[in-house]
């Protein structure tokens, strides 16, 4: 008797867990990924709020929202800030925010330049993201940002490294290829896709 109650504890320690737990740890894990993603989700736009700061205006995309909110930045807090629309004042929770940008992204200086100003336009731009930078004194660059600075934004262009003041920058904007580059990028597209059907042609008749 006792061998057989033995010999039956031997059996259910042999048994193979079932396939519902490793499921069950595979869908805890992704939830888990998901959250993390979230919380740096939320914790990238109230970064960017706190760079913003209070009086910037700024466009709020909503989740579930058909309209985006416009307005200024109001007493920031931890999971949240105010946006004053002007007709209201609305708490905006991070966790609740598709998408938030600066209601412009150039600037133009109308007397004195207003380096703060600049500053958040430069970082709205993005580094990675090409910038059209006026200064004061009439010089002009044209490059990809390629990092901040204390009180300097770097451009590089064709391997050249142009820190620029922000207290002295005019106008800056997002710099955009002009339609005729787009055109000749799109007949060059075109132009070796006909190359390459035609070299294929050819070698299927030889």
């Amino acid at each position: 008797m006792r061998n057989g109650f033995v010999f039956f504890m031997m059996m259910l320690v042999s048994i193979p867990a079932m396939p519902g737990t490793e499921l069950g740890s595979s869908e805890g894990s992704h939830a888990s990924r998901q959250s993390q993603k979230e919380m740096q989700r939320q914790a990238s736009f109230r970064d960017k709020v706190e760079f913003f700061g209070t009086g910037t205006e700024i466009l709020v995309m909503l989740r579930n929202a058909s309209v985006a909110r416009k307005g200024k930045i109001e007493e920031i807090s931890a999971d949240s800030f105010n946006l004053n629309t002007g007709d209201h004042r609305l708490r905006i929770e991070y966790n609740r925010i598709e998408e938030l940008n600066l209601s412009r992204i150039k600037y133009k200086a109308a007397g004195q330049p207003d380096p703060i100003e600049v500053r958040r336009v430069a970082y709205e731009i993005g580094i990675g993201n090409k910038a059209k930078v006026e200064l004061a004194d009439g010089r002009r660059f044209r490059g990809a940002i390629e990092a901040f600075e204390d009180g300097v934004v770097v451009l590089r262009a064709q391997n050249n490294r142009q820190p620029v003041n922000f207290s002295d920058v005019k106008a800056i904007e997002r710099s955009r290829m002009p339609w005729w580059g787009k055109a000749l990028v799109a007949v060059g597209t075109i132009v070796g896709i006909v190359l390459i059907i035609t070299g294929i042609g050819v070698a299927a008749t030889t």
